[in-house]
């Protein structure tokens, strides 16, 4: 779930759910609910908290198979850590909440060709409150880049939660911040938020602030198109206040879509998928035919399919991350709600909008539970990669790392 400002009563037009229309839709689950795969389930890691806690983002894979990624807290100073995962076990990297460092990381890394790992930290801290950019070696060693200052200052403000920043061939990275940019906005003086470049000297430059008109509270990372195009998605505003998907071509933004809460959702999440055809593929926290999320495609051409509508029962609710395609065209996902138990699932989206649910969260000691702001990483033999922000334990687990088997 997302934890940013969500500036209520600000292009506010969705509609509520009323106990009725969610029994509803919990019946109509019940009723159709998706056939379980036969996909092996397997918890690759369980955080102790001393590693880690609340995982949380994109797992990272080498090309030797070592997984990376972060922990919201836990770790020396329960602040959150860097983490990789091999063939011997977890090894933290890096434990933030040192001095100056950041705390609460909550997106995915990315890595260079010489092993170095690149993200940010997002929350409120005692020594960065506004959001850092980070570097971390192969050693462990820990840089800090830049940090964000907010709209005071015309800048950012608090980097999307579950964005993978993206890095040009160049060194510069890219990304974007929930909030920040022109504080005299329609967002109530924090910024609707901004597109970000950081160069490899460390300058930060501003390339698009967002004014509520064009989106606010951008809700992921960006990705590139072989033009140097960017594209991404705010969670909320835009012509209907439920958010829209966007292109910045240089220093040109345009809307490409405007959520409305149905038939396609509303308040997207995650990072976009652009496949090879120009497609962009992604998902909606609420909104839809039951108001429960949703799974949809943009073509090149500017029209929106809906792919898939969430009832609230066993097929889940509430995505809150990216999804991966395999080589067939089917896509994978996780949502943090619903399930057989409520706790989340794993799911497939087949090419024809058939869902199928391959793993049903459980919680407690043997399972994970609740998936949050993640996109499944998938190898070449099919298996699927995630973690849990919770589960592990009997009870107060810390989350786990898994691994879905074909």
């Amino acid at each position: 779930m997302r934890h940013a400002i969500r500036l209520s009563g600000l292009f506010s037009n969705l509609r509520s759910r009323t106990v009725i229309s969610m029994l509803i839709a919990a019946f109509a689950a019940f009723l159709l609910a998706p056939p379980a795969s036969a996909q092996t389930y397997h918890i690759v890691h369980r955080f102790n908290k001393t590693d880690g806690r609340d995982p949380e983002g994109t797992l990272l894979r080498d090309n030797q198979g070592n997984l990376y990624g972060i922990t919201v807290a836990g770790g020396l100073y329960d602040q959150g850590t860097v983490f990789k995962l091999d063939q011997k076990g977890l090894t933290t990297l890096y434990s933030f909440g040192a001095g100056t460092d950041g705390c609460l990381p909550r997106a995915g890394l990315i890595r260079d060709p010489a092993g170095n790992l690149y993200g940010t930290t997002t929350e409120d801290c005692f020594n960065t409150p506004l959001g850092t950019i980070f570097k971390v070696d192969a050693t462990g060693a820990y840089s800090l880049l830049y940090t964000f200052k907010g709209p005071m200052y015309g800048d950012g403000e608090r980097p999307a939660e579950g964005e993978k920043l993206l890095r040009d061939k160049q060194g510069n990275l890219y990304g974007t911040t929930q909030m920040g940019g022109d504080a005299s906005t329609v967002c109530l003086g924090y910024g609707c938020g901004v597109i970000f470049k950081l160069d490899i000297h460390g300058s930060e430059t501003i390339l698009h602030a967002f004014n509520g008109t064009d989106g606010y509270s951008p809700s992921g990372g960006l990705i590139s198109d072989a033009q140097g195009n960017l594209y991404g998605t705010t969670f909320g505003g835009g012509l209907y206040g439920a958010g829209t998907i966007f292109r910045l071509s240089n220093t040109v933004i345009t809307v490409l879509h405007n959520f409305a809460g149905a038939p396609y959702g509303a308040n997207p999440v995650g990072n976009l998928l652009l496949d090879s055809s120009g497609n962009l593929l992604g998902a909606t926290e609420t909104g839809g035919a039951y108001g429960f999320g949703t799974v949809y495609e943009l073509d090149a051409g500017g029209i929106m399919t809906l792919l898939y509508s969430f009832t609230g029962g066993a097929d889940g609710y509430t995505p809150t991350g990216g999804l991966v395609k395999d080589s067939a065209g089917n896509l994978y996902g996780t949502t943090v709600y619903g399930g057989t138990a409520g706790k989340g699932n794993v799911f497939e989206i087949s090419t024809d909008g058939t869902e199928t649910v391959l793993h049903s969260f459980s919680g407690g000691s043997s399972d994970g539970e609740g998936p949050q702001n993640e996109e499944l990483i998938l190898d070449t033999k099919g298996n699927l990669y995630g973690v849990t922000s919770s589960g592990g334990k009997a009870r107060n687990g810390y989350g786990v790392i898994f691994r879905l088997t074909p």
